[in-house]
């Protein structure tokens, strides 16, 4: 039978004092809880029988004055999880040995016998541990408890919240287990003294939704996704402009945003980034457009930079005839080298699926993550080129519209509106866009593909 479930207190508690401890045992390590221990003995031999050994490293209770300790000293890993070392509810993964291991992917093989106890591989670059997948928190509780015949989460959630913005701001709430600490700690006018305004929530939510958002002139909070390119719903320009109605058109062309690589990896449903490996927010300049291609596979294959412009390219942007070599990949990581671009998308839920496995009828919700680093990299792609305009007067221009020269063959959107009002020189209004679309320049975004 699978591990049960585990009601721990806040984990401001966590690691307080020897009451935290288990009393169980797993090979030299001594404070770990009994039936975590057990059963995480189990999983180690269930693993081992695929050729595969796991090496823990420090396994046991860690108590926050050590991990605090450690962190002081540059070593916050402990600290960072200690919601879990603090209980006794985590054993860390020093090393892992394949050498006698025949299949095709161990990381996805030890997640599933992980899985079949209800456990689960947790942590980030600085630490790797094993823990209860079933585990919640109590503001009741007093101690650790534990449930044999639950095999399920028990935790409650607000009916009115979806699952993503519960676990983004729970993940987010601190930056570590210190900062709660010391949250808790800090009274009167020192009270805030570690807090974070709630603008960089609402702006990452917002911008990991695809969104941009603005104050309306009630001061309505109004969020919504920019048709770049136009792309969605109503096609048709807002505003037509005829060339008796442009004084003047400056486009600049810079590499500043350009980016060969961009990764938007998303989180799991209890806030854990997942691992670069597992992702599916993936999306280069040698990217094949379809979602699908995007799914981790693992290949000991040599590499070699294709030197014909990828499937990506040859949708998004105007390639004339005899200057497809400018846009190979060879040639632009010769022009500007490689730049990747890295994000973890905090409010972005990411099933974390196992290897060529993801697909959307088993993993729908993989395409999440890959669609925002689609819009980035096709966002940064035309934000090489800027556009500024000077037109006659038109004060029912505004930001967040498209408008069209048709004479130009181009299609730009509208970032900021300058009107300028002086009744000796005259009415006229300034414009800034980005994301030109046309034929006009090669490299910009093209229109007959959008």
């Amino acid at each position: 039978m699978a591990l049960g479930t585990y009601t721990v207190p806040d984990s401001s508690n966590a690691g307080a004092d020897d009451s935290c401890k288990g009393s169980g045992s797993y090979g030299e390590t001594q404070g770990l809880q009994l039936a975590f221990a057990n059963e995480l003995n189990d999983a180690m031999t269930d693993v081992s029988d695929d050729g595969l050994t796991i090496t823990t490293g420090y396994s046991g209770y860690v108590s926050l004055k050590s991990a605090t300790d450690w962190a002081d000293n540059g070593n916050g890993s402990f600290l960072s999880a200690i919601g879990y070392f603090g209980w006794g509810l985590a054993a860390e993964i020093e090393n892992i040995d394949d050498s006698s291991y025949t299949g095709s992917n161990y990381t996805s093989d030890i997640e599933s016998v992980m899985s079949s106890h209800n456990l689960e591989i947790s942590g980030d670059s600085s630490i790797s541990y094993i823990r209860p997948s079933l585990v919640t928190v109590s503001s009741d509780a007093t101690a650790v408890t534990y449930d044999s015949t639950a095999t399920t989460s028990s935790s409650t959630s607000s009916s009115s919240a979806s699952v993503g913005s519960i676990a983004y701001f729970f993940s987010n709430q601190y930056s570590s287990v210190k900062d709660e600490t010391l949250a808790n700690t800090l009274k009167g006018n020192r009270a805030l003294a570690n807090d974070k305004t709630l603008w960089s929530y609402v702006s990452d939510a917002v911008s990991q939704s695809l969104r941009v958002c603005t104050s309306g002139p009630n001061g309505e909070f109004l969020a919504w996704y920019p048709d770049y390119w136009g792309q969605y719903e109503n096609k048709t320009p807002y505003l037509e402009l005829a060339d008796i109605e442009l004084q003047n058109l400056t486009i600049t062309q810079s590499d500043n945003d350009f980016y060969s690589h961009v990764y938007c990896s998303g989180v799991t449903a209890s806030g854990t980034s997942v691992p670069y490996p597992y992702t599916q927010g993936v999306v280069s300049i040698e990217s094949d457009p379809d979602a699908e291609l995007s799914s981790y596979t693992s290949t000991t294959e040599d590499y070699e930079v294709s030197d014909e412009v990828s499937a990506i390219l040859k949708e998004l942007i105007y390639i004339p005839d005899g200057d497809e070599w400018k846009y190979t990949p060879k040639e632009l990581y010769r022009r500007y080298g490689a730049r990747p671009l890295q994000e973890t998308c905090k409010t972005v839920i990411e099933d974390q699926g196992s290897g060529t496995e993801n697909n959307f009828e088993d993993n729908p919700s993989y395409i999440l993550p890959f669609l925002k680093a689609l819009n980035d990299f096709m966002k940064h792609w035309a934000m090489q080129y800027t556009a500024s305009l000077s037109i006659t007067f038109m004060p029912e221009l505004f930001p967040g519209c498209r408008i069209n020269i048709a004479s130009l063959g181009i299609s730009l959107f509208v970032e900021s509106v300058t009107h300028n009002m002086d009744y000796q020189t005259g009415f006229t209004t300034t414009v800034t866009c980005s994301c030109p679309i046309g034929t006009l320049v090669p490299g910009m975004v093209n229109t007959s593909t959008v």
